[in-house]
């Protein structure tokens, strides 16, 4: 039996029919949508990625050895002799570690001090960040890419280290922002002197801040002329985008003969660089696929954090199709920039696009990702193919950040802090006595020097290991000092080659019996009685390959 549709009549006579679930969930899509604008959802991203931070940043972990070797060098030398290469292997933009100085200079050399200018670099990264996404992708997407920045663990931890990666990935992130600007408006003057003041001061902040600028005015350039290419004012538009790179070309210029060409000469930093670079010409084509494969493999790894590699690759490479579909080439190769420029320089062997190095690419490569869920969001409140078509990459790109989010709420929970050195001096100090003997192995000269005065522990040698065929080791040195004492701490400071470490517990098992050792995260502080027989774990094992310690002062 057929039940006839009721309908209601108005004030003024006429019936009105029944609302539909179409126009509820329009009417409550709208209701929605005044409270909860993109400005307000992205703020809210930022927050939540600012506290992560802050987390981080209060929790003020101790120091580990690259940042006391940069740290050494920003303390012991004045701004001036900053701009020259520096000490300890290290390398790092002029620009930053003046900021660094003046931080010191301030408010002190603390672990939140140092580390305020990495932290304001991470949060102002994702102001950049949910700027430059929604220039490009709808609302949900560009939430999604916030998101994913917001969360990730790299991000989060390189905001709370005395390093420039945060810098780095600020200003190249500027940069992309400004281009895709740039084309999406038009170079007028203002944004194109804007574009090269950002440059200027860029190089001075970030050594990638070089190869971004000039890919990003070469994309800028090609573009003009294509699009005024039947215009007799197009070699006018060429020099207009070009106007400022002479004077940034006598900038870098600079930079290059004081520090990055030492940089690039200094043989420990291309050693340990070499573990990126191809070991087989590029000609080598098995060879060279092996070790883009490795190279890729160890990014999804760090900085990117991916769980479902094969999954990420498929969504960053359906971003860049679909992204060079809606808004042309140049757009989209100004997102590809960032990691052609690291592929290639690796491949080169000039730039070692690896682990914290690539933290500067992250926010480009999200942008790709956020390309392949960027479709109109009508579609969502669509049945069939289109629908499907927009939930479905919305869905492994959410399955993906799931991994993220879960790291990122252990961190809020249990903060990182992989190396205490700090504490182990302490610990030395609450249980220690002045006339203890105090000696770290060599790779604790950095944080016991640094820590010793500020703990109150006066550390009175760095050992290291050394052969008497070398003729450069005095045997009865460290011996006539242990009988000055009757106790001594040996402090171990990770990551540290085995037979060094089995050394220096043998070596001071031969003069004294272990009675004590405390494990720290990256090192241990083991204590000796020097008045009882010797022994301990290690003395019945074979000899490690050194028969004599070197002393040394601490930096």
């Amino acid at each position: 039996m057929l039940i006839p549709r009721l309908h209601t009549t108005e004030g003024d006579g006429t019936t009105s029919q029944p609302r539909s679930p179409q126009s509820l969930w329009q009417r409550s899509s709208e209701l929605l949508s005044r409270f909860l604008t993109y400005r307000v959802a992205a703020g809210l991203l930022i927050l939540l990625g600012a506290f992560l931070r802050l987390r981080q940043w209060l929790f003020a972990r101790s120091y580990w050895g690259d940042e006391l070797m940069v740290l050494r060098n920003i303390a012991d030398r004045g701004y001036l002799q900053l701009a020259e290469p520096l000490d300890y292997s290290q390398t790092a933009p002029v620009g930053w570690l003046w900021l660094e100085r003046l931080m010191g200079d301030l408010i002190g050399f603390g672990e939140r001090s140092m580390r305020f200018v990495p932290l304001l670099y991470g949060i102002a990264l994702l102001v950049v960040i949910a700027w430059l996404a929604r220039q490009v992708l709808n609302a949900p997407a560009a939430l999604l890419v916030l998101g994913f920045a917001a969360v990730n663990q790299y991000l989060i931890y390189y905001s709370n280290e005395v390093k420039q990666y945060t810098s780095e990935a600020f200003w190249v992130t500027l940069l992309l922002a400004l281009g895709v600007l740039i084309i999406q408006r038009g170079p007028t003057w203002r944004r194109i002197l804007t574009y090269w003041t950002v440059a200027l001061i860029g190089v001075i902040m970030t050594i990638l801040a070089i190869p971004v600028t000039i890919a990003v005015a070469g994309v800028l350039a090609v573009h003009a002329l294509w699009i005024r290419r039947s215009s007799p004012d197009r070699w006018r538009a060429l020099g207009r985008i070009l106007v400022g790179a002479p004077i940034w070309g006598v900038i870098v210029g600079l930079l290059y003969v004081g520090v990055l060409r030492a940089a690039q000469n200094n043989p420990a930093l291309q050693e340990y660089w070499s573990r990126v670079y191809p070991s087989q010409p590029l000609t080598h084509l098995r060879a060279t696929w092996g070790w883009l494969r490795q190279l890729t493999r160890g990014l999804l790894h760090i900085p990117l954090d991916v769980s479902y590699p094969a999954v990420f690759l498929l969504l960053v490479f359906v971003g860049l199709l679909l992204c060079w579909r809606r808004w042309g080439l140049a757009i989209a190769a100004l997102l590809v920039a960032p990691w052609a420029i690291g592929y290639t320089a690796s491949a080169l062997s000039m730039y070692p696009m690896a682990h914290r190095l690539a933290l500067f690419g992250v926010p480009a490569v999200l942008l790709l990702l956020g390309s392949a869920v960027d479709q109109p969001a009508s579609w969502l409140r669509e049945s069939g193919a289109r629908a499907l078509t927009w939930l479905l990459p919305y869905g492994l790109a959410v399955a993906l950040l799931v991994p993220q989010v879960y790291t990122a709420a252990n961190l809020w929970r249990h903060p990182f802090d992989r190396f205490q050195h700090r504490e182990q001096l302490e610990y030395i100090a609450a249980h220690g006595r002045d006339s203890d003997f105090v000696v770290g192995s060599g790779h604790a000269e950095f944080a016991a020097g640094w820590y010793g005065p500020l703990t109150g522990v006066e550390i009175d040698a760095i050992m290291k290991p050394s052969k008497l065929s070398s003729g450069t080791c005095d045997p009865e040195e460290f011996p006539a000092l242990l009988r000055l004492h009757d106790t001594a701490w040996l402090i171990l400071v990770e990551p540290n080659i085995e037979t060094h470490d089995r050394f220096y517990r043998q070596y001071l098992e031969s003069f004294g019996q272990q009675v004590e050792e405390i494990p720290f995260a990256g090192g241990l502080v083991i204590r000796y009685d020097l008045t009882a027989p010797p022994g301990g774990p290690l003395s019945a094992q074979p000899p490690s390959g050194y028969d004599c310690a070197i002393l040394t002062d601490t930096p």
